[in-house]
């Protein structure tokens, strides 16, 4: 059987190690890493880092938490497990595209950026009709 990341409820989600899955591609990147936190009938919260190795720069996408169970800090846990696992993947920053969420991103050490910042994949596929704010932090490998 195919074994899914499962973070556990309560005091056990601090002890969960999420592992990583299996490569996919997205717009000249690799999803080198995706978590998700489940409960025994529906996923409560999900987070993607997308790999840039060339320029040593990854992307964290699609962290999200279902709104019963926010604010009890699964997005900051599932943030720090990406983090640590871009640093041991040897990426030196990371960045965000956000629309909604820059605040909370800032809270968690983000700074803001430029489109000069993404590597040059996102770049080009940026799209300023969408006002994402370019948001970008060094990890700590």
């Amino acid at each position: 059987s195919s074994r899914k990341t499962r973070i556990a409820l309560s005091r056990r989600m601090a002890r969960a190690k999420p592992s990583a899955s299996a490569s996919v591609q997205y717009p000249s990147a690799t999803l080198s890493a995706s978590t998700r936190a489940t409960t025994s009938r529906q996923s409560i919260a999900c987070a993607a880092l997308h790999s840039y190795a060339e320029e040593r720069i990854g992307e964290i996408a699609c962290l999200a938490v279902h709104p019963d169970y926010r604010k009890q800090g699964r997005a900051a846990q599932l943030l720090r497990y990406l983090e640590q696992r871009a640093g041991a993947m040897g990426l030196e920053r990371l960045f965000v595209l956000t629309t909604q969420t820059a605040h909370w991103f800032l809270e968690q050490g983000f700074v803001p950026g430029g489109i000069d910042s993404l590597p040059l994949a996102r770049q080009q596929g940026y799209n300023p009709q969408r006002r994402s704010k370019v948001l970008v932090k060094a990890t700590s490998s």
